[in-house]
């Protein structure tokens, strides 16, 4: 299936970060935290080395870039399995914990691919800038994915 954007839609960027992206919800661990003694929960071991992967391989001129308005994320989620579930949860948080959103709640559509790549597991990822009062249609025509 092909995805067809519509014309008026800016492409904003485009970038790849390599490394398997963990989900967000089953990833966590209760610690006790050392100064009062109380138990926390924070993420997982998985999940914070993907934090700092992120920070490392996003493009410069993306980080603090803070993209305004209403969003379309398009994601390539290639896994080193089948097995993991897709989820873009934590994609989403990292867009806007590294600037590039204010917030990803600007994200009105989503289109989102699980792939495989045993090797070369990685998201490739797209933003577009979505023109004001445009109306989400999504339909499916000779085998393309229309919005």
């Amino acid at each position: 299936m092909k995805l067809l954007i519509p014309e008026d839609y800016e492409l904003l960027c485009y970038f790849s970060i390599p490394g398997n992206l963990p989900r967000k919800s089953n990833n966590r661990r209760i610690v006790t935290n050392k100064k009062t003694n109380k138990p926390m929960i924070i993420k997982s071991k998985p999940s914070m080395a993907y934090l700092k992967q992120f920070a490392k391989h996003l493009p410069k001129e993306l980080k603090d870039v803070s993209f305004e308005g209403d969003l379309l994320l398009v994601a390539n989620i290639y896994y080193s399995s089948w097995r993991p579930d897709l989820s873009d949860e934590l994609l989403c948080d990292l867009l806007q914990d590294n600037g590039v959103v204010r917030n990803d709640r600007q994200f009105m559509e989503k289109f989102l691919s699980r792939l495989k790549d045993a090797e070369n597991p990685r998201v490739e990822a797209w933003i577009y800038q979505i023109p004001k009062h445009t109306p989400i249609t999504i339909g499916v025509y000779n085998d393309q994915l229309v919005l």
